[in-house]
């Protein structure tokens, strides 16, 4: 019997259509549409009566009717969640058990080509690392020739097993061959160009020898010739000074005779000096008697009217800080305050006794 026929024979007990199959109302949306119209038809028939307490009771009994409805589909939605959440879990469970297990499974099935994987990927990085060694052996400019040659003979101990190189065996010798070439190639050059360093600086050497030969040989000629002008120089100096002791004497004696002609001049001269100095003393002690008095005088009166000048100052500083004092004693007093009061306030404030307050002379 469907839920529609059930509401069509218990058309007056809602529970018990309910009851019946509650989970039919909540998966077929058209059930429950008509359900819903059968539910509401029922309750807009039924007339409500608040005049006694039977028929406020059986308004009550309508609503319980609904509500218990309402319950007991609620309740079998509930049920029907819990079952299928049960369910669900059940799955996940099983879900995560398959995935775990088959995923054991496939990397044991797999492990082997894994290893060969990790083995080759080994192989490969080992074999680039000395690939890229072949391609980067040229020295650096600043190696020696020990340096090279050392270089050399690690690069002639490098073996290659067909094993780990496999197919870039030929690629791997073809490069070592060339790198040992370039660096027999570079050891050559280095042992030429140490030779010519070598014989470069004996050749030097030779070129400084002769070098300081020829410069002993020009020091010992320009001693030889400094000691024959020194010879000539002496020479030519002592007959120099034998002429000139004669020409000194006669100078001598020309001098002797001014001497004595000139020692009778200046003794008449030093007469006629002593008369002029007596006289010009004398001169000059007046003037100097004159040039005190003088400067006595204009001393006395700069004196004075420096004493004048500065009691004017003093004076005209008096009458004008007097003017300020006056001003703002008679400004004080315009406030309010008396001829005391604002004397006491002018002087306080002169005496700094007032912060922050002062008096512009």
């Amino acid at each position: 019997m469907t839920l529609m026929s059930e509401m069509n024979v218990h058309s007056t007990d809602i529970a018990a259509i309910v009851a019946n199959n509650p989970v039919a109302v909540l998966i077929d949306p058209k059930t429950y549409s008509a359900f819903y119209d059968h539910i509401k038809a029922e309750t807009e028939a039924f007339a409500p009566d608040l005049s006694t307490a039977t028929s406020r009771g059986k308004i009550s009994a309508m609503a319980y009717k609904v509500t218990r409805t309402k319950t007991a589909i609620d309740a079998a939605g509930k049920k029907l969640n819990e079952d299928a959440r049960a369910r669900i879990n059940a799955v996940d469970e099983q879900r995560r058990k398959i995935r775990d297990d088959l995923d054991a499974l496939a990397e044991k099935v797999r492990h082997p080509l894994t290893a060969w994987e990790e083995r080759e990927a080994a192989r490969q990085k080992i074999v680039k690392q000395m690939l890229d060694s072949l391609a980067d052996v040229t020295p650096a400019a600043s190696a020696g020739t020990e340096e090279i040659r050392e270089a050399l003979a690690r690069l002639n101990l490098i073996t290659f097993d067909p094993d780990l190189y496999q197919d870039q065996l030929a690629r791997a010798q073809g490069w070592h061959k060339a790198a040992v070439e370039l660096l027999r190639a570079e050891l050559d050059r280095s042992i030429h160009a140490d030779a010519d360093r070598e014989e470069l600086a004996r050749l030097r050497q030779d070129a400084a020898e002769r070098e300081a030969l020829v410069s002993a040989e020009r020091e010992k000629a320009d001693a030889e010739a400094r000691e024959k002008a020194r010879v000539e120089v002496e020479a030519k100096a002592a007959a120099d000074a034998k002429a000139k002791r004669e020409a000194d004497r006669k100078a001598a004696e020309t001098e002797a005779a001014r001497r004595e002609s000139e020692s009778a001049e200046r003794g008449r001269a030093e007469e006629r000096l002593k008369a002029a100095a007596s006289i010009a003393r004398a001169q000059a002690e007046k003037k100097a008697v004159i040039a005190a008095q003088e400067a006595g005088e204009r001393k006395r009166q700069d004196d004075a009217k420096r004493l004048a000048d500065e009691q004017a100052a003093r004076d005209a500083d008096k009458a004008h800080r007097g003017e300020v004092m006056k001003a703002a004693k008679e400004a004080i007093m315009v406030q309010g305050a008396g001829v005391d009061t604002a004397k006491k306030i002018v002087l306080a404030i002169i005496a700094g006794e007032v912060p922050n307050v002062a008096l512009r002379f």
